[in-house]
């Protein structure tokens, strides 16, 4: 994670220090972390407001009320869950009486999340079938592209940001239309049958008009999904909160188009998914 510091009184200095975490387990939403380095003589003693957030980057820069962030177009999955490098956190300011001595201590900082989450998975999907060709539970999965699009105007799901860190707000400049996709590198041996495809993406909202498309790209497969905004709302709007998950558990349909990854012949529906094998 990275913190600044900065002493009692206007117009002082502020200092940008890296510190390592020692928590118990990951910092969850509105969670809090104690966290230590040792003493090199830098970091201010006496009284200091910390600010902070998690993870750390080392372009951010020192503007304590323009931290330089970007949540990234390309991600790779931890573990099953989503990218680890991109779930960014604000740190709520408090002030400590920071002592000389052999290590400096933080204890109960507070985070909070400043990016949402979105996760997709494949249900119905046959566990086998005697023709090769066609789609099944076990099809190993290499890739998962998340696509929204919106007549009013594409949301940012990823790109650059700024965060205040005196007041946690996100600050994003003009909309790049142009950063409406993530692309995902999915955990090792996922198939289509455990597919758990977890997306870090900006805020964002999508009017009833528009749709997410998802397009799985297996060893033998690439399968595109589209989901119209008015299905999965009931004919609202879409909107993903600062700090939301949404879980979509997806099914083929007709909505689907699948091509083969050899030939680069598209196949209806049909022919390469039969739910009764």
């Amino acid at each position: 994670m990275a913190v600044y510091t900065k002493s009692a009184g206007e117009g002082a200095a502020v200092s940008n220090y890296s510190l390592p975490i020692q928590a118990a387990g990951d910092i969850d939403n509105d969670g809090k972390a104690t966290f230590s380095r040792p003493w090199d003589g830098t970091f201010p003693s006496g009284s200091q407001t910390v600010y902070g957030y998690y993870p750390y980057k080392a372009s951010a820069g020192s503007d304590l009320n323009a931290v330089a962030l970007e949540v990234p177009a390309s991600q790779v999955m931890h573990e099953g869950s989503y990218d680890r490098t991109s779930d960014f956190m604000f740190g709520v300011p408090a002030t400590y009486n920071v002592n000389d001595g052999s290590a400096v201590n933080i204890e109960n900082f507070r985070f909070s999340y400043v990016v949402g989450f979105l996760n997709f998975s494949f249900k119905d999907i046959v566990p086998e079938t005697e023709a090769a060709e066609k789609l099944t539970a076990a099809d190993k999965v290499e890739s998962v592209k998340l696509e929204a699009t919106d007549p009013m105007g594409n949301p940012m799901l990823s790109g650059a940001f700024t965060l205040d860190l005196e007041t946690g707000i996100p600050a994003y400049g003009a909309n790049d239309f142009t950063k409406n996709v993530i692309e995902l590198e999915v955990s090792e041996n996922m198939t289509l049958g455990t597919l758990n495809a977890w997306f870090v993406t900006h805020p964002f909202e999508l009017a009833n008009e528009g749709k997410i498309t998802l397009t799985v790209t297996t060893e033998n497969h690439i399968i595109t999904k589209e989901v119209m905004v008015a299905d999965i709302t009931g004919g609202g709007n879409f909107e993903l909160m600062v700090g939301g998950i949404k879980t979509f558990n997806i099914s083929f349909d007709a909505n689907c188009t699948i091509e083969d990854v050899q030939s680069g012949t598209e196949y209806p529906f049909s022919v390469l998914y039969d739910p009764y094998g």
